[in-house]
């Protein structure tokens, strides 16, 4: 049977938390959207992060890689991951990526290719049709 501590009943307590993970979402215009998308071979060998840039093929559903290439043959993201892939899973299985929404730039797990601010701004450029803005909170 439990003991109640009678000794400090009814005195004033203060509690705190503290949160180290960074916060996904930027705002809530454009609304949030998911999607399901195909996880080929070459990804499901290495492994991806989630919220990972990548690029969803709007005809094959097929995921592959986002990169900042400066000569112009590069492809830019139209989704981010919403849960990660682990190395060394099966090839074409079914992975739930966002489509639309705001999120904070921090938070997404960019490739190696992005460097700066401008190529992340820059990976879901309008001419991908996307609806995914990244912003930098004021606060970081």
């Amino acid at each position: 049977m439990p003991t109640i501590d009678y000794q400090n009943l009814g005195l004033a307590d203060v509690q705190t938390d503290s949160f180290t993970q960074t916060e996904l979402f930027f705002g809530d215009t454009p609304a949030v959207v998911t999607e399901d998308a195909i996880v080929p071979s070459a990804i499901a060998t290495a492994g991806l992060a989630a919220w990972t840039p990548v690029f969803v093929d709007p005809a094959t559903r097929v995921i592959s890689l986002a990169d900042n290439d400066a000569g112009g043959s590069g492809v830019n993201a139209n989704a981010v991951t919403v849960v990660g892939v682990d190395a060394g899973s099966p090839a074409d299985i079914g992975l739930s990526v966002y489509t639309a929404g705001h999120f904070n730039m921090n938070a997404l797990n960019w490739p190696a290719e992005y460097t700066t601010d401008a190529h992340k701004r820059g990976a879901f450029a309008v001419a991908t049709a996307n609806q995914i803005r990244v912003s930098v909170p004021y606060y970081s």
